[in-house]
């Protein structure tokens, strides 16, 4: 073994982890507080004539649903990235590093453009398949034709959050997502509850927040590295092996992404069909399952990372020791969390909500974001090895299965439990992900290892 590699094994342990974690769980904590800021801002908003809380709360959860929708499918830019960044930079290839960043922003910022000429088409598509009232329909598109205007800026920030973040860059990827999300939350509250804006406000906001994101992190990387750092021949950006792997991968993470957005797309679909009440309660308790997430997502960035590093300098004990510790971390802080919201759970949907009826309902369920966020963390984790690997296929298929008995466990638990089986559900995919995904480790670790 390499000298540098044997020092980087000897050393390496529960600091890298939280190195990497920790940068990643303070960022992410803003980032779910711009979704509960959504949701409060817009539960106190002055509203106009007509326009019940309830229906504006269920209309900006509908409408970041639609976003989710979209841009959590093409979440590959930021996962695909990620993974290509970190291999690269275990094998100490500078020029392949440059050139992923070029290459994979181009793409980011084309298809911006397409989804801000689709944004219409988008609405009509969704709406199609929802009962949702037609007050919340209105609402709810308008909100998204607004945020889609800054497309091409929500793409290109994956893109460098995922190039930063695969080099173990955290720190910097920390304070790119604490500026947008700061500059989210401050201009929420300007143009909800300065300017009366209602929902369109919380659009607005979101979109800005993306502009002024990529134009401070742009100059922070030229800052950094140095324009001539990027100087690459344009056959060195496109080259074309390196560029079909990037489109076969990313493909296969986006029908994987795809997929996983269905599923919570369809949940909040079943939730608008239960009514305002019950649409604007599930939508609540699902910003706890976010908050949850985002934490939880600290442990599977280090396991991509350094999952993704060992590769590049191939080196299977580093690979072994990253997951095994990630995995670690995550369920201690799961467990700190699902106490958390069996003792103060009720205290935050209050926060959330003025109407009465909406906290009832919502405090009835409280014990499913509890079992989610166990749950979560072994599947986010799972999910970090195989992007640090970038095995694109393997988290379609596994993916794609857990689709299917998520579906088909819904349709026989809502028939019993009604809005407790429709959680319950939830709980199935998520179950299903860390089973499929875990059981395809060993093969992974003979394909790129050569040994299990």
């Amino acid at each position: 073994m390499p000298k540098q590699q044997s020092n980087l094994l000897e050393n390496f342990g529960h600091r890298q982890i939280l190195t990497i974690a920790m940068p990643v769980i303070l960022s992410n904590i803003t980032t779910p507080l711009v979704g509960v800021a959504d949701i409060a801002v817009i539960g106190h908003a002055n509203l106009p004539s007509g326009i019940s809380a309830a229906a504006a709360t269920g209309a900006v959860a509908f409408g970041g649903m639609i976003f989710s929708l979209i841009f959590g499918t093409l979440g590959f830019f930021r996962m695909g990235t990620s993974g290509f960044s970190a291999q690269a930079k275990g094998a100490n290839d500078d020029g392949e590093l440059a050139a992923i960043f070029l290459r994979v922003l181009m793409v980011g910022f084309v298809v911006g453009l397409l989804l801000i000429l689709l944004r219409q088409s988008v609405i009509s598509g969704i709406f199609y398949f929802t009962n949702a009232s037609a007050e919340v329909q209105r609402l709810s598109g308008d909100y998204y034709k607004i945020r889609a205007l800054a497309a091409p800026f929500t793409l290109m920030n994956y893109v460098i959050l995922g190039w930063l973040m695969g080099q173990g860059r955290a720190k910097l990827g920390l304070l790119v997502q604490v500026i947008l999300n700061a500059a989210n939350i401050l201009l929420n509250l300007y143009f909800v509850m300065v300017l009366d804006m209602a929902v369109e406000g919380v659009a607005w906001a979101s979109g800005l927040a993306e502009i002024i994101a990529f134009g401070v992190s742009l100059i922070l990387i030229l800052t950094i590295y140095r324009p001539k750092y990027f100087m690459q021949p344009l056959d060195n950006i496109l080259h074309r092996a390196k560029t079909l792997r990037m489109f076969h991968v990313n493909r296969d993470i986006m029908i994987r992404s795809l997929a996983l957005t269905v599923s919570f797309t369809f949940f909040t679909i079943q939730s608008a069909n239960m009514g305002d009440i019950l649409l604007a309660a599930n939508a609540i308790l699902l910003q706890f399952v976010s908050v949850f997430a985002y934490f939880l997502d600290g442990f599977a960035t280090s396991a991509e990372v350094f999952i993704g590093q060992s590769i590049g300098a191939k080196n299977n004990k580093i690979f072994d020791r990253a997951f095994k510790l990630s995995l670690v971390w995550a369920f201690a802080m799961a467990t700190l969390m699902a106490a958390l919201t069996l003792l103060a759970g009720g205290y935050a949907i209050d926060f959330m909500s003025q109407d009465m009826a909406v906290r009832t309902a919502a405090s009835a369920y409280l014990i499913w974001p509890a079992i989610l966020v166990l749950l979560g963390a072994w599947c986010y984790t799972v999910d970090g090895v195989f992007l640090g690997a970038t095995r694109g296929a393997d988290m379609r298929n596994m993916m794609l299965i857990s689709l299917t008995i998520y579906l088909i466990s819904w349709y026989i638990l809502v028939h019993y439990f009604g809005n407790h089986g429709h959680w319950a559900a939830l709980a199935v995919l998520l179950f299903a992900r860390g089973v499929t995904l875990h059981s395809k480790i060993s093969q992974l670790k003979l394909d790129v290892f050569k040994q299990p």
